[in-house]
C-alpha cells in the first residue's frame, strides 16, 4: 500500500505517463479502491497532467518545475487535511472532557459514609459537607452524643438524617429544602 504522499505522487505520474511497473499500477489501483477521496485526488492530478501534456511537448525545466508545483500542491492539500483532522480530534476531546466534567459536577456525591463512636457534632459537619445541607441541633447536649453507623448507596441526606435521629433517639424535622433540625436530648449511649 502506498503511504507517503511523495511516493504516491511519483507513482501516479509514472502511471499517467505509462512508465509505471505492474506492481506500481497495482498499488495505485488498490489506493484508488481505498476511498473516494483518493479517486478525487487522482482525477485532479490526471487533469493537471493532461493539461501539462498539451501545453508542453518537450521535457524542459519548466515542465519539471510544473511537476514540483503539483507535488507541493499535493503536500499542501495533505497538510490541510491533517490539520483539519487534528482540529476535529481536539474539538472531540474537549467536548468529551466537558461532558464528563458536567456529568461529574451534576452527579450526586459518593454515598459511602462510616462513623465509629463519633460525636454528633462531627457527624453533622461531615454530612453537611458531603450533601451541601445545613443541620441544626435544638439542644446543645445532643451534639456530644456518639454515633456509630455507616451509609452506602444512599440517594439523599433525608435517609441519613432519619437514621441518625433513630439511632440517637432524636426527633428531626425538615425546616426547608436542604435544612434540617434535630430536637430532644437523645443518646442511647454517651
Amino acid at each position: 500500500m502506498i503511504t507517503k504522499a511523495m511516493d504516491r505522487t511519483t507513482i501516479i505520474f509514472r502511471v499517467l505517463s505509462g512508465t509505471a511497473s505492474d506492481s506500481e499500477n497495482l498499488a495505485i489501483a488498490k489506493w484508488l479502491d481505498a476511498s473516494d477521496e483518493n479517486q478525487s485526488e487522482f482525477r485532479d492530478l490526471k487533469l493537471l497532467w493532461t493539461n501539462l501534456q498539451y501545453t508542453k511537448t518537450e521535457k524542459d525545466d519548466s515542465f519539471y518545475n510544473g511537476l514540483r508545483k503539483i507535488k507541493e500542491q499535493v503536500y499542501t492539500r495533505a497538510r490541510k487535511r491533517k490539520a483539519a483532522q487534528l482540529l476535529v480530534s481536539i474539538f472531540f476531546i474537549f467536548s468529551l472532557v466537558a461532558v464528563f466534567a458536567i456529568y461529574f459536577s451534576l452527579s450526586p456525591p459518593s454515598t459511602h459514609l462510616a462513623f465509629d463512636k463519633v460525636r454528633l457534632q462531627d457527624v453533622i459537619t461531615t454530612v453537611e459537607d458531603k450533601y451541601r445541607i445545613k443541620v441544626e441541633a435544638r439542644e446543645v447536649s445532643a451534639l456530644s452524643c456518639l454515633f456509630t453507623g455507616s451509609f452506602n448507596n444512599v440517594d439523599g441526606a433525608d435517609e441519613i438524617i432519619r437514621s441518625i435521629g433513630l439511632a440517637l433517639n432524636l426527633k428531626y424535622e425538615v425546616i426547608e429544602k436542604d435544612r434540617y433540625r434535630f430536637s430532644g436530648n437523645g443518646c442511647f449511649n454517651r
